[in-house]
């Protein structure tokens, strides 16, 4: 699959509106206006002092893009795989985030926080021969953050984009085994059988690869379709039947003639 493909699937994704996210307190529990209350003292001015919802509004301003590694790992002592080389890593300029909080009965924005993103994806085969997506570390996965939309607040914008990476942490923290893997169907009883180094990336250039590459050993699924059962014959002998007519009797020729004075209906 050519790196080209990839990005005009994250393309499409992008323009269709996926990647507009809103994340709050009815997803996350956790996320309310206290865990931001004690660093910013003027959103506890804005929620009266109280612990109200707030919601995360993710908008992207540009499309994301996608680079291809080897996708390489490690594993500890535990099986946990830790990514050595990501597979894919999504970058997205210029993405915005807004922070949206309950007061006077509706949701007011407070401000929006601007940055650049690149996320380490790594696809790997588990034991249960499944395709795994996972995560890679998401501490320097932010960059070139800056504030907009902050007339509401006191604060310096260091010390409220400052917030942005610890909420990253937050959500890495939460995803966790959150990501399902994937079974591999058959097809026609062939299944693929993959191993640690399946999943990988080939045809070099510069400092990326420009093709995403599976390679796997064929076998049969123990599973099959079983093929449909012939009809039973039907137990009931058959029953020829014959009809014939004994008698036809056909009214007298008077009962065809026309009256003469027009008179006919009957």
């Amino acid at each position: 699959l050519h790196r080209q493909a990839l990005d005009h699937a994250a393309y499409a994704f992008f323009d269709s509106g996926g990647l507009c996210l809103d994340i709050g307190s009815s997803t996350v529990p956790q996320l309310t206006s206290s865990i931001f209350t004690l660093l910013l003292p003027s959103l506890k001015t804005l929620t009266e002092g109280k612990n109200t919802p707030l919601v995360l509004a993710i908008r992207p301003r540009k499309p994301p893009t996608i680079t291809l590694g080897k996708g390489t790992y490690t594993t500890d002592s535990k099986g946990v795989p830790k990514i050595t080389e990501p597979l894919l890593n999504l970058k997205a300029k210029d993405l915005g985030i807004d922070l949206y909080l309950m007061g006077d009965e509706r949701y007011f924005r407070a401000f929006t926080i601007v940055t650049d993103l690149e996320i380490p994806v790594l696809l790997y085969a588990n034991s249960k021969n499944q395709l795994q997506p996972m995560i890679g570390d998401l501490t320097k996965a932010l960059s070139n953050i800056r504030l907009e939309n902050n007339e509401l607040m006191t604060e310096a914008p260091s010390i409220v984009t400052g917030l942005l990476p610890t909420l990253i942490s937050m959500a890495s923290g939460m995803l966790g085994d959150a990501i399902a893997p994937i079974d591999l169907p058959a097809v026609s009883g062939i299944k693929l059988i993959l191993d640690a180094g399946s999943i990988t990336s080939v045809d070099k250039v510069g400092t990326g690869y420009d093709m995403l590459a599976i390679f796997a050993k064929l076998g049969i699924s123990s599973t099959t379709t079983p093929a449909p059962s012939p009809a039973m014959p039907d137990p009931r002998p058959p029953v020829d039947t014959l009809a014939s007519i004994d008698t036809f009797i056909v009214p007298p020729t008077n009962g065809f003639r026309l009256r003469a004075d027009g008179n006919n209906s009957g």
